[in-house]
């Protein structure tokens, strides 16, 4: 989620976030983030090298840095 982006769409993830944070199974894994200074344009563009980090972090022989 883009850190520039419009109050409902901001209100939308955090009730999103909430709902796996309270319901999702333990074998889910997630993660939801803002990225700032992003607007909805931009979020793709700057959310998926964070989003391919998180997802690969453990691949064997990655050598992704691991998101902070």
């Amino acid at each position: 989620m883009g850190g520039e982006e419009v109050e409902r769409m901001v209100a939308a993830f955090d009730r999103m976030r909430g709902v796996l944070a309270k319901r999702a199974p333990e074998t889910l894994r997630w993660q939801a983030d803002r990225i700032p200074g992003a607007d909805h344009q931009k979020n793709g563009e700057w959310a998926t090298p964070v989003g391919f980090r998180w997802m690969f972090r453990e691949f064997p022989g990655s050598r992704l840095p691991a998101p902070e």
